[in-house]
Order: C-alpha cells, then structure tokens, then sequence
C-alpha cells in the first residue's frame, strides 16, 4: 500500500491485496483519527467477545474514515459503504490504482473545535506523516463464497451482512 499525497489530493495509490474472499466487493478506506492509534487493531479490541472484530471494534486502533478508495465517484466518506463501487477481488485478490482523490474535511477525527472536524489539509499532512491506515473489509467467516447474515447484520447498517463490513486486512500507507 502506497500513496503519494500533495497538497490536499492524492495523486496516486496503489493496493495489492491477496487473501479476501474471492469474486466479492472489498470496500476499502483511509482511516485516520488525532486520537486514535493509527495503527492496524488486534483480536484483542473484541469487546463483545464474540470471536470477531468489527469495525466499530477497530476504530480506537485505525480511526473513522477519511477517504473511500472505491473504484469511481465520490472519494469522501459518505461512500464508505457503497460496496458496489468498491473493488471485486478475482480468486482472492486485486490491485486497486487510482489517481487524483481530493481530501476533504471530516468530523469526528478528534480535532480540537466543533465536532471534532479536521481540514483537509490537516488529514493530508497526517496520511502523510505515515498515520493512514487502509482498512479492507469483507469476510466470508462460514466458507459459503458470499456474504451473509450468519453472523448477523452489519453496525454500520443492518441492511448488509456483518461479513460484508468486517475489517478483513489493514496497512499503513507509506
């Protein structure tokens, strides 16, 4: 996982990711929070012992979203779960390239003022400065070769698959 970041945009990127759950969406992000550990989580933020990390579960170690790495349209956070937009691995893999994403402002990234909001320009030195974390999400726990709900529905939206939002890889962008 690599960026080149100027300014406020990102002018390229590149994940190579191998591993996922073949012929399926992967939505992937850029997290970043002040407060978090920018960092990729561990089994042990499990909270609910269930086994399992969710992403609400990973954000104390990576952050909210920053940027929505999908394959068109709108970058910003509020496209983090339009998993239709988002790669599709073949037979477990992909590489994800895109040019020129704008950085945008994004609340609750635990900056000082209202809301907690960070500039653009304050994310951007931020990912930068190495404290981005790719998140990819979407794990097929039973095997079945699709998403489903035998692990229960999504904390992001109970309309998808929990298996569909589960962080299912992390890196930190250099």
């Amino acid at each position: 996982m690599t960026a080149t970041v100027r300014n406020q945009r990102i002018k390229h990127i590149e994940v190579h990711a191998s591993g996922l759950t073949p012929d399926a969406p992967h939505a992937q992000h850029i997290h970043y929070g002040e407060q978090a550990l920018n960092e990729c989580p561990t089994l042990a933020l499990d909270s609910n012992g269930d086994g399992r990390l969710n992403t609400v579960e990973g954000i104390p170690a990576y952050g909210p979203v920053v940027v929505s790495l999908n394959t068109t349209g709108d970058t910003t956070p509020a496209s983090f779960l339009d998993v239709t937009r988002f790669p599709v691995s073949e037979s477990g893999s992909y590489h994800y390239s895109r040019d020129n994403i704008g950085i945008t402002k994004v609340a609750g990234t635990g900056y000082p003022g209202p809301d907690g909001t960070g500039t653009a320009k304050e994310i951007a030195d931020s990912i930068r400065e190495s404290e981005g974390v790719v998140v990819i999400h979407g794990v097929d726990y039973n095997g079945n070769g699709e998403y489903d709900f035998g692990r229960g529905a999504s904390e992001l939206d109970p309309n998808l698959p929990a298996e569909a939002t589960d962080p299912a890889a992390c890196g930190i962008l250099e």
